[in-house]
């Protein structure tokens, strides 16, 4: 009963708050579904900031102050309301994970996925031996909401 009232209540707040528009400026980040500032995502980052970008940056977190980020950077926890916010708004998303069923992405929004290996060797998608059902269905979804993929795997 959990799970489906959880998937309301995300499938609510993520098409409601589409009323709001998205900002052209806005890049949402995600690091290990909310493990905080790492990976490939934390790199890019440091690139908007290093290179004086005028971006709003956002990142999303599973627990509030656990985490260091740099100045120009706000945090949003997964799941609150502001997370839902942002979600609707942000023109541009950067993850290093497969998105879940939940996320929506609308039709002028850009999803970038930083996928994560080392030395070229990471299976994914079908090449990984652990495909089942529901992994499939998750593939499905994310293959029609990526825009952009950068990988060191052939």
């Amino acid at each position: 009963m959990k799970n489906l009232l959880e998937k309301i209540y995300i499938l609510f707040f993520t098409y409601l708050l589409r009323v709001f528009p998205i900002k052209s400026n806005k890049i949402m980040f995600w690091n290990f579904s909310g493990k905080g500032y790492g990976c490939n995502s934390k790199y890019i980052c440091e690139y908007i900031i290093n290179n004086n970008l005028c971006y709003e940056l956002l990142w999303v977190v599973e627990k509030d102050g656990l985490y260091y980020f740099p100045d120009q950077v706000k945090y949003v926890k997964k799941y609150s309301l502001r997370y839902f916010y942002h979600l609707a708004t942000s023109k541009v998303f950067i993850d290093n994970q497969h998105k879940m069923d939940t996320f929506r992405k609308r039709k002028k929004q850009y999803f970038i996925k930083t996928w994560h290996a080392t030395l070229g060797l990471k299976k994914i998608g079908l090449d990984n031996p652990l495909t089942d059902e529901i992994y499939k269905r998750v593939l499905d979804m994310n293959n029609n909401v990526t825009d952009l993929m950068i990988s060191n795997c052939d």
